[in-house]
């Protein structure tokens, strides 16, 4: 299951992608990024703007991105570790 991120805004001049958040917290750096039909777009990089309306920088995989304006996209989870071990 993907959470919500948010809408795609704009292509910064530096080739980051430029998203309105949609959610309440905002997730971890260093989070997946992937369209509605799962094709992976990039790295969330940073969060920027006013506290009640954020947005998000993703840094793409492929200069050559091609996104339409208001598309959703999505952080795709990371698989959760197991815990090996433990205290004895």
């Amino acid at each position: 299951m993907a959470l919500k991120l948010g809408y795609f805004i704009h292509k910064a001049f530096t080739g980051e992608l430029i998203v309105r958040m949609t959610l309440p917290k905002p997730p971890r750096l260093g989070s997946l990024v992937v369209t509605a039909g799962g094709v992976e777009v990039g790295v969330l990089t940073d969060v920027i703007g006013p506290v009640n309306k954020p947005f998000a920088v993703v840094k793409p995989f492929k200069p050559d991105v091609s996104l339409r304006d208001s598309e959703v996209l999505f952080i795709k989870p990371r698989p959760r570790r197991r815990r090996r071990g433990g205290r004895k």
